[in-house]
């Protein structure tokens, strides 16, 4: 099995990594589900497959900061938004 060098598993990170894993993966579910978007579509987006979008949403995995910035820039969000417990708004929204 081919290791994904995109994310961190959630057995390697501290209690607190894991909670915002877990913030992190609901927060993305919330976006796509606003946008309408499969995960498959979003993985064909962003490059990966939907396995990955799916263990995301999940809190399985934390993705490394590059694919954070990416996951950003796709839903239109700030990185500080998916990673807090506040809102999902939208950058145009807030424009």
């Amino acid at each position: 099995m081919a290791r994904n060098n995109h994310a961190i598993p959630t057995q390697s990170m501290t209690p607190l990594d894991a909670t915002v894993a877990r913030t992190l993966g609901r927060k993305l579910r919330i976006l796509r589900a606003k946008s309408g978007k499969t995960q498959d579509a979003v993985g064909q987006s962003l490059n990966t497959d939907r396995s990955f979008i799916s263990r995301l949403e999940r809190g399985a995995v934390m993705p490394r900061l590059t694919t954070l910035v990416r996951l950003a820039n796709f839903y239109g969000v700030d990185v500080s938004t998916l990673l807090s417990d506040g809102s999902t708004s939208t950058r145009e929204a807030n424009g």
